[in-house]
């Protein structure tokens, strides 16, 4: 290990995350969002995720089924794709939402501008089941504005699942892993880890997850984070150290992690956050596509 080891200090053994730590090759189409209908916990309003603008709805994590004539909007602060944003600061040129259905009825692709106007980009008309989907340039966002969809059960019932926001990939992927910092806040820190282990996308897209633990009640000694080992294997590792304070456990994480490849992406999360995982997806694979690293 490196001199910023000292004697009080844990030091993981990091061979495996060596061999992780590297570019990855892209994919045909990068996922960059997931389209949600519900929280990841039942303290979250699950009108963050989707409104429910007529008729009866019923709301899953990754999929929502509308009786006929009822009608959702994604809309919302977890539904919409921040078009403005990957506009001003990423390569994207065009944005591709891709859905499985089963029923029949009508999604909408929707857009607004910076003055809260709103038109319809495209629309298809689905029936039985499958796959569509529904495609917008990304080029009239400069002054602001998102892009979501409205789904409305015409025909029949409807369910949407695996609502999938995808661009043009990156020449590569970066690495990326996450760094939590934590002292003394031993449940907390090990449900945001569970939260993160229960999203296997997510993990597939984190190389490695580090928990500088600076506290006297160590996290490990907790039932909860020996499950969270099995499930994270070997993209965990889990360091005791001095409690060097936030800035000395988050430098820590990113020390470690930079020491194998400085190019990767660090995300610093703290310990008793109510996780989001798609959270930390969106924020990884905007930082994969922008114009700048």
């Amino acid at each position: 290990m490196s001199d910023f080891v000292d004697a009080k200090t844990e030091a993981p053994d990091l061979a495996a995350i060596r061999d992780r730590l590297v570019e990855h090759t892209a994919p045909a189409r990068f996922v960059v969002q997931r389209g949600t209908f519900a929280g990841p916990s039942s303290r979250v309003s699950d009108d963050l995720y989707a409104s429910i603008e007529t008729g009866d709805v019923h709301r899953r994590r990754f999929d929502v089924t509308l009786a006929q004539g009822a009608t959702v909007n994604t809309d919302t602060y977890f539904g919409r794709f921040a078009a403005s944003y990957f506009q001003r600061w990423t390569t994207v040129e065009t944005v591709e939402v891709a859905f499985d259905h089963d029923g029949g009825g009508e999604v909408r692709l929707r857009a607004s501008d910076s003055g809260g106007n709103e038109r319809t980009v495209s629309t298809v008309r689905v029936s039985g089941s499958g796959r569509q989907s529904l495609t917008s340039t990304v080029d009239t966002f400069l002054d602001g504005g998102f892009l979501w969809i409205e789904i409305a059960a015409v025909d029949d019932s409807l369910t949407v699942s695996n609502v999938e926001w995808t661009v043009a990939a990156p020449a590569v992927i970066r690495p990326a892993a996450v760094a939590i910092c934590t002292f003394n806040r031993a449940d907390d820190c090990a449900e945001t880890l569970s939260a993160l282990a229960g999203d296997e996308v997510l993990l597939a897209g984190l190389d490695a997850i580090f928990v500088v633990d600076q506290g006297t009640d160590p996290v490990s000694s907790r039932r909860l984070f020996a499950d969270v080992r099995e499930a994270l294997g070997d993209k965990l590792v889990y360091i005791r150290q001095s409690n060097l304070g936030g800035a000395g456990g988050f430098t820590r994480g990113m020390f470690e992690v930079t020491a194998i490849n400085e190019h990767a992406n660090v995300i610093l999360m703290d310990d008793d956050i109510l996780c989001e995982p798609e959270s930390i997806l969106r924020m990884n694979a905007f930082a994969n596509v922008t114009a700048e690293p």
